[in-house]
């Protein structure tokens, strides 16, 4: 039946895909074992390309049906495919993020933003924090609550690596932009991360002024320093101005990053 609502035209679409024939069906194949759900599920993620078919979907309970698969431990592949599914599904539709939340989806984001091998598993850190984001922007009281709720925090902080390697900076670079994104949409969650290990994270970061992270690692500590209720404070405790003027005179850095210094030591010097 998915086989033909995903290789089937239009009629077949417009006749399969409407929830009498899916609520049943996400009902009975909710917990099959993992290849078969694996199919399942990647079938549901093939339909939801297709924007006529995402309201049917969410009308089937299609948003509780994939976050029932982000619960399922130890299924990166079936975890990542529900993920994108419920990303493509919740993205632009505050109806559909709100589904997600009540259906518990933030806990499953944010113990699937950090995973216990990195590499692979980058672009499902980075559709993580798009998505957490996104829904952050829609609907900021209830997604901060979950965002505070239980170890969230610590994962996110645990994002960033303690140390890296020159090969990862690209992929650090596309998980920085959106934790930067989350992080200025939520004041709140920018402080309490600051507080809870985040800064000497990001500022580990420069101390390789030439990296690709460079920039970004800048734009997150400027959102850090801007959300700070005392800047001076947050500075001084993480020494910061130890970090940024030694980084301020160094040579072959990239476009912008002189300018964002200035603009950080102006800052936390008042």
């Amino acid at each position: 039946m998915y086989a033909a609502m995903v290789l089937g035209d239009g009629v077949v679409k417009a006749a399969l895909v409407q929830r009498a024939v899916l609520a049943p069906l996400f009902e009975v194949t909710a917990f099959l074992p993992p290849p078969l759900a694996l199919t399942v599920v990647s079938a549901v993620r093939a339909l939801t390309v297709d924007p006529t078919t995402l309201g049917p979907l969410a009308d089937a309970s299609g948003v509780a049906f994939l976050v029932a698969q982000l619960a399922r431990a130890g299924e990166p592949l079936l975890q990542d495919q529900a993920l994108s599914a419920l990303h493509r599904m919740a993205a632009a539709d505050r109806a559909r993020q709100e589904q997600a939340a009540v259906a518990g989806a933030v806990p499953f984001l944010c113990q699937l933003g950090i995973l216990p091998q990195r590499g692979a598993d980058e672009a499902c850190q980075v559709e993580v924090l798009d998505a957490l984001a996104a829904w952050l922007a829609a609907d900021a009281p209830r997604i901060e609550a979950r965002l505070a709720a239980g170890d969230a925090q610590t994962r996110l902080v645990t994002l960033v690596p303690v140390m890296s390697t020159a090969g990862e900076g690209d992929a650090l670079c596309a998980l920085l932009v959106p934790l930067q994104r989350l992080l200025s949409l939520s004041p709140r969650m920018a402080r309490e991360l600051a507080q809870n290990g985040l800064v000497p994270r990001v500022t580990e970061l420069l101390r390789r002024p030439t990296s690709p992270t460079t920039l970004p690692a800048l734009d997150v500590l400027a959102t850090l320093v801007a959300a700070a209720a005392q800047p001076r404070a947050l500075a001084a405790r993480f020494r910061l101005a130890q970090v940024l003027v030694p980084l301020a005179g160094q040579a072959g850095m990239q476009p912008g990053v002189a300018e964002k210094v200035a603009q950080l030591l102006q800052a936390i010097r008042g």
